[in-house]
C-alpha cells in the first residue's frame, strides 16, 4: 500500500486530481488498498462538516478495471464530490463508498457511465451536471466559484441543485445502489440497467432523456422506491421500468402509497416503445401509482405494457400528480394497460386516460391477439371489486380493435364488476372492440357510462354489462348519451345469461340507427330458465329512432323462466321495427336471427313485458286537408235553371258542359269568373320607421294585375238555329224555322251561351 499526493505523476491515479480549493484538508488518494478482496484506489481526506464529508477535483475519472472508493470515516452519512475542472468525467470501472454514507457527485462538464462501469454503493448515488449543490441554510458547494464549505455549513437535508449546465449523464452501464440512484443532468442517455433499492428519480432540465436499459426499484421484504422521470423535452423508453415490493404496511389512514413510477414531460412528448412499466406488491398494502403526463403527446407502442399489480394499484395517461400540465394526444397502440389483484384481498384498482384533442387506442395484444385494457379481479377472495377505466378527452376518442375490461372473474367472488366512464366529443367504437363489465360471480355486473356531446358509431363492436353464465348477480347499468347515436353491426347488452335478472340501458340521443343486425338488449335467462328481463329506456325526444326493416337489428328486453322487461321509447318517430307480442320458445331463440327487425319484451313462462312507444304529436301530415278524388259535383253546385229578379226558376233547361280556365260560379246567379293568371308585383317604394327601439319596415306596393275581357251580362235565350258544322247556337232573337218556348224571363238575365249541347 503506498500514498500518493495529489502532485503524483502515478497513471494510475492521474486520472483522479484532487484540486487545491479545500488547502490543507485537500482529499488524497492511497493506492493498493484491499477491499473486499480486490486492489482498490482509496479516496481519504476532505473537509469534514457535521455528518457530511466534501472532496474536490480538477479531475475524476475511473479507468476501465479499475476500483475507486471513498473512505467513510465514522459519523459521515454523506458525501460530497465537485469538479472544478474543464473535462467530463468518465467512470468506466466501479466506483463505491467502503460504508453505507450516501454519494453525491457533481460535474458540469457531464458524466459518462461506461459499458463495465459498476457502482458499490449501499447508501445512494446523487449525480449531477449542476453547477452547484445547494443546502437549506443558502449556502452552496459550487463546482464553477469553488470555495471552501463554511464552517457553519448544515446537514444537507433537502439538498437542491443549483444551475442545471446543458452537459448530459450517459449510462451504458449496470449501476446498482443499496436505497436512491438519482442522475440529474441537462439531457439524459440511458442504454443500461439502473437498479436501486429505493427511489429511482431521473430529471432532465433542459433536454431529453433516452431510456434503452432497463430501470428497476425492488425489494424482496419491505418497501420498494419511486421511479420518478422528470424532463423538459421528449422522454423515450424503450426497456422496462419496474417497482416491486412485498410490502404490508398500509399507514395515513390508507392513504399511503409506495413504489411508484411517475414519467413526466413538461414541454414535450413522451414514448414507450416496447417498453414495460410494472409496479407490484404481493402483499396486503397499496400496490403504486404509474402516472404519465406530458405537455404534448403520449405514445405507448410496439408491446408496451404498464401494469399494476396487487391491492388499489393505479395507472393515470395523462393526467399529472402534480404539475398542471395536459397532453394534447394520447396514442396507445399494439400496447396493453393492466390493473389486477391476484393475490390480496383488496380491491383492483383504476385506470385514467386524459387527453385534450384526442385519444386513439388500438391494435393491442391481448385476448387473442387483440389488446386490452384490463382493470379485472381473479382470485377467490370474498367481496373485493373490479376496478374502474376512465377514458376522457373534448375531441375525439377512437377504439380500434379495443377490449376494455373491468371484470370479476372468479365463480365464487361477491364482488361486482368494476365501471367504465367513457367522455369525449365524438366517440367512434370499432372492428371488434369490446367495452365488458361483466362478472362470473356472485356479485351484480358494473357500469358502463358514455357520454358524446357530437355522435357515438359503435360499429362492429360491443358494449356490454352482462353476467356470465354461471353467475348469480344483475347484469349492469348502461348509460348513453350523444346527439347521434350508430350502430353498424353494434351491440349494447346488459343482459344475464344465466339465473340472475338482466341489466338496464339508458340512452339519450336526438336520432338512434341501428343497422345490420345491431342489438340493444336486457334478456335474461336461457330457455326454459333464468331471471327476469331488465328494461331499456331510449329518449330520442325532437328525433327519430330508425332501423331497416330487413336488417334484422333489435330491442329485446326478453326473457325465458322469468318476466320480461320493460321498453320505454320516445320519439318523433319510430321506423322500421316490428312491435313483437307473444312469443314461443323457438321464437326467442331465434329473434336475432330471424331477419326482422323488432321490438319484443316478452317471456316464455313468466309475465311477458311491457313495451311503450311515445311519439310524439308533431306529425308532418298534420294540419293538410284531403283532397277529394272528384274535385267538382255538377248537380250540387249548377243550379237547375236561371233565376230571375223574381226569384223564379226556369223549368225543364237542359245541362250545360262547362270548360276553360276560369273557375265554375257557386250559382248561374254569379258572374263568371275570368281566368286565373299570375298576378305581377311591383314594389314601389320602401321606408323604415323606428319606434321604441323596434324596426318597423313599411312597404308600399303597387299592384299590376293582368285583366281579362269583361264578360257579357247573361240575357235570356229566346231562339237556336244550326250553323255549318251542324252545332246548336242559342240567340237571343227567335229564328224562323226553330222558335224556342218563351221561358218567362227577361233578356237582361240570360247571355249568350254558345256551345255544344250533348244528347
Amino acid at each position: 500500500m503506498s500514498v500518493v499526493s495529489i502532485l503524483t505523476s502515478d497513471i494510475s491515479s492521474a486520472q483522479i486530481t484532487p484540486d487545491t480549493t479545500l488547502g490543507n484538508q485537500s482529499s488524497r488518494v492511497t493506492t493498493g488498498v484491499n477491499i473486499k478482496g480486490h486492489e482498490t484506489d482509496l479516496i481519504e481526506g476532505g473537509v469534514q462538516r457535521g455528518s457530511s464529508l466534501f472532496h474536490s477535483f480538477t479531475e475524476f475519472n475511473v479507468n476501465n478495471g479499475q476500483r475507486v472508493y471513498f473512505a467513510n470515516p465514522t459519523g459521515i452519512a454523506d458525501i460530497f464530490s465537485r469538479v472544478t475542472g474543464s473535462n467530463a468525467s468518465h467512470i468506466l470501472g466501479t466506483l463505491g463508498v467502503h460504508g453505507a454514507a450516501n454519494l453525491y457527485l457533481l460535474n458540469p462538464n457531464g458524466i459518462i457511465f461506461g459499458t463495465n462501469a459498476q457502482l458499490d454503493i449501499q447508501g445512494s448515488l446523487f449525480a449531477t451536471t449542476a453547477d452547484s449543490f445547494e443546502f437549506p441554510d443558502g449556502s452552496e458547494f459550487s463546482a464553477t466559484n469553488p470555495q471552501a464549505p463554511l464552517l457553519t455549513m448544515s446537514v444537507p437535508v433537502g439538498v437542491q441543485y443549483g444551475l442545471q449546465q446543458t452537459a448530459s449523464i450517459t449510462n451504458q452501464g449496470n449501476l446498482v445502489t443499496g436505497k436512491n440512484l438519482t442522475l440529474n443532468a441537462g439531457s439524459l442517455d440511458l442504454q443500461g440497467k439502473l437498479e436501486a433499492g429505493g427511489d429511482i428519480s431521473l430529471n432532465s432540465q433542459q433536454g431529453t432523456i433516452d431510456i434503452n436499459g432497463e430501470i428497476i426499484s425492488t425489494t424482496p421484504n419491505g418497501i420498494a422506491g419511486d421511479v420518478t422521470i422528470q424532463a423538459v423535452g421528449d422522454i423515450h423508453i424503450f426497456k422496462n421500468i419496474k417497482a416491486s415490493s412485498n410490502s404490508d404496511i398500509i399507514t395515513n389512514n390508507d392513504q399511503k402509497r409506495y413504489n411508484n413510477i411517475a414519467i413526466n414531460s413538461t414541454g414535450g412528448s413522451i414514448y414507450l416503445n416496447g417498453s414495460q412499466l410494472n409496479v407490484t406488491n404481493s402483499g396486503s398494502g397499496f400496490a403504486g401509482d404509474i402516472m404519465i403526463n406530458a405537455n404534448d403527446q403520449i405514445s405507448i407502442l410496439n408491446g408496451s405494457k404498464i401494469s399494476s399489480n396487487g391491492n388499489m394499484g393505479r395507472i393515470f395517461i395523462g393526467v399529472g400528480d402534480s404539475n398542471k400540465i395536459t397532453p394534447k394526444r394520447v396514442n396507445i397502440d399494439n400496447s396493453g394497460l393492466n390493473v389486477d389483484n391476484y393475490s390480496s384481498d383488496g380491491n383492483t384498482g383504476s385506470i385514467t386516460i386524459y387527453s385534450f384533442e384526442e385519444i386513439s387506442i388500438k391494435n393491442s395484444y391481448i385476448l387473442s391477439g387483440r389488446g386490452s385494457i384490463a382493470s379485472s379481479r381473479n382470485d377467490d377472495g370474498s367481496g373485493a371489486n373490479g376496478g374502474t377505466v376512465s377514458i376522457e378527452s373534448q375531441g375525439l376518442v377512437s377504439l380500434d380493435s379495443l377490449v376494455i375490461l373491468a371484470d370479476v372473474f372468479s365463480s365464487d367472488q361477491n364482488g361486482t364488476g368494476g365501471d367504465i366512464n367513457i367522455s369525449a366529443g365524438s366517440l367512434i367504437i370499432k372492428n371488434g372492440s369490446e367495452l365488458d363489465t361483466s362478472t362470473s360471480g356472485k356479485g351484480n355486473a358494473g357500469d358502463v357510462t358514455i357520454t358524446a356531446s357530437d355522435s357515438i358509431l359503435l360499429d362492429n363492436s360491443k358494449i356490454s354489462s352482462s353476467l356470465r353464465n354461471a353467475a348469480t348477480g344483475k347484469g349492469g347499468n348502461i348509460a348513453i348519451t350523444t346527439n347521434f347515436l350508430t350502430a353498424d353491426k353494434g351491440t349494447i347488452e346488459a343482459q344475464s345469461p344465466g339465473k340472475g335478472d338482466g341489466g338496464n340501458i339508458n340512452i339519450t340521443t336526438l336520432n338512434l340507427w341501428l343497422r345490420r343486425q345491431s342489438k340493444i338488449s336486457t334478456t335474461a335467462g336461457a330457455e326454459g330458465s333464468g331471471g327476469n328481463g331488465g328494461s331499456i329506456r331510449i329518449n330520442a325526444k325532437g328525433g327519430f329512432i330508425v332501423a331497416v326493416p330487413s336488417e334484422d337489428s333489435n330491442i329485446v328486453a326478453n326473457a325465458f323462466g322469468g318476466n320480461g322487461g320493460k321498453i320505454n321509447i320516445s320519439a318523433n318517430r319510430t321506423l322500421g321495427f316490428q312491435n313483437r307480442g307473444k312469443l314461443s320458445p323457438n321464437e326467442l331463440n331465434a329473434i336475432i336471427t330471424n331477419g326482422t327487425s323488432e321490438i319484443s319484451a316478452s317471456s316464455d313462462y313468466g309475465e311477458d313485458g311491457e313495451v311503450a312507444i311515445e311519439t310524439l304529436s308533431i306529425d308532418p301530415t298534420q294540419g293538410l286537408v284531403e283532397l277529394p278524388t272528384q274535385l267538382v259535383d255538377p248537380s250540387r253546385l249548377i243550379a237547375q235553371g236561371c233565376g230571375s229578379p223574381n226569384n223564379r226558376v226556369a223549368k225543364g233547361q237542359s245541362e250545360f258542359v262547362i270548360t276553360g280556365r276560369g273557375g265554375l260560379p257557386p250559382s248561374p246567379d254569379d258572374m263568371l269568373k275570368p281566368g286565373i293568371r299570375s298576378p305581377e308585383w311591383v314594389v314601389n317604394n320602401t321606408r323604415d320607421y323606428s319606434n321604441n327601439s323596434e324596426s318597423i319596415i313599411e312597404k308600399e306596393m303597387n299592384l299590376k294585375q293582368l285583366s281579362s275581357n269583361t264578360s257579357t251580362p247573361l240575357v235570356e235565350a229566346v231562339g237556336m238555329v244550326h250553323n255549318a258544322n251542324g252545332d246548336v247556337v242559342l240567340t237571343t232573337q227567335p229564328a224562323v224555322a226553330t222558335p224556342l218556348h218563351y221561358s218567362g224571363l227577361s233578356s237582361q238575365v240570360c247571355g249568350l251561351i254558345q256551345g255544344n249541347v250533348r244528347e
